[in-house]
């Protein structure tokens, strides 16, 4: 077998600073790409926790309103809803009782009746020491004041506003007091406002009271 007379040739310096300063371009040109779409995709992300924990809030409060409990006759029962003054803008703070079933809270001992145990409820916006403002939760036992396992923790943060209104058969009002109306409302609007993704966006929802 003969031998090639003809020698191997390599990359010259030129070569490799092209080949070096085309690669460049190209990773460049894919990270362009790609951070744009993962900070789309992070803000989609967040867009539907969002979302999602104020459709899981309206269902909560939409059925606690349902199983709303209030008589007259009975002192450890009430419906009340105030206009707070929280910053520079108004929010509701809206306390009620209701029922719940013993195998969810067991709270009140049984004494509102067969259909479950009564609890109040309260739920209020107030504002942190970080200047935003966050929807809270409280529940605690009316037979007890709160001491037989009360708590209150944040549900919701960084809302921009907590509105309830009340229909009493014929109109709305922004406040509600039980014991001058000798009743629970009819019906109850919650709009909550949030921010999101540098916008302010409204959910809100109409849950009707179980008149008892």
């Amino acid at each position: 077998m003969s031998k090639g007379s003809g020698k191997e040739r390599g990359f010259t310096l030129l070569e490799v600073l092209i080949a070096v300063g085309l690669m460049s371009v190209i990773i460049m040109a894919l990270y362009g790409t790609l951070f744009p779409v993962l900070a789309s995709q992070k803000r989609l992300d967040a867009e539907i926790e969002r979302i999602t924990e104020v459709s899981r809030f309206m269902d909560i409060f939409s059925s606690e309103v349902r199983s709303s409990f209030f008589k007259t006759k009975n002192p450890y029962s009430l419906w009340t809803g105030e206009l707070i003054e929280t910053g520079s803008s108004a929010t509701t703070r809206l306390t009620f009782t209701t029922l719940t079933h013993s195998a969810v809270g067991g709270v009140g001992g049984g004494r509102a009746g067969r259909d479950g145990d009564l609890v109040t409820i309260r739920y209020s916006a107030e504002e942190s020491s970080e200047g935003g403002i966050t929807l809270y939760k409280e529940v605690w036992n009316p037979y007890t004041g709160g001491g037989d396992g009360g708590f209150k923790i944040g549900i919701i943060e960084d809302i921009e506003g907590f509105e309830v209104t009340y229909y009493d058969g014929a109109q709305w009002a922004g406040a509600w007091g039980a014991a001058l109306e000798a009743r629970a409302p009819e019906a109850v609007k919650v709009v909550l406002s949030v921010r999101d993704a540098g916008e302010v966006r409204e959910f809100s929802t109409v849950a009707r009271a179980r008149i008892r």
